[in-house]
């Protein structure tokens, strides 16, 4: 009988022992190098910007066919990236960087975009 008790004591000892080792080590992982992990969550207003002077410059053999969209960007620096959409859910197009003074001047070349397919611009810039 003694014997019967004496492994069940240590059976329970030796379960025991595992759970609080493993419970240990639960609360000792780390995770990304980061103890405890981190995470967040933000919100704050978008600067725009404004476009004025726009002009669809035609390619002078055939003009049917738009060259380049120039136009003037308030706001922007030499340094922020421009892209155009001339048609609904086409193309978009990467634009030279900004140049002059403010409102700065953006000249985007449009190879393959036709006067006929052009239905809407949409300018889409990102500051420095």
């Amino acid at each position: 009988m003694r014997r019967k008790r004496n492994r069940r004591a240590l059976l329970m000892t030796a379960i025991v022992a595992a759970v609080i080792a493993t419970s240990a080590y639960a609360f000792t992982n780390t995770i990304g190098g980061v103890t405890p992990p981190s995470v967040g969550s933000g919100s704050g207003a978008i600067g725009g910007y404004t476009a004025s002077n726009i002009s669809y410059n035609l390619n002078a053999a055939n003009a049917a066919n738009v060259d380049s969209i120039q136009f003037n960007l308030l706001n922007a620096t030499a340094a922020t990236t421009v892209q155009i959409q001339a048609v609904t859910a086409g193309t978009w197009y990467a634009c030279g960087a900004p140049t002059g003074v403010s409102p700065m001047l953006v000249t985007c070349t449009t190879a393959g975009l036709t006067a006929l397919a052009a239905n809407n611009l949409t300018i889409v810039a990102k500051g420095p």
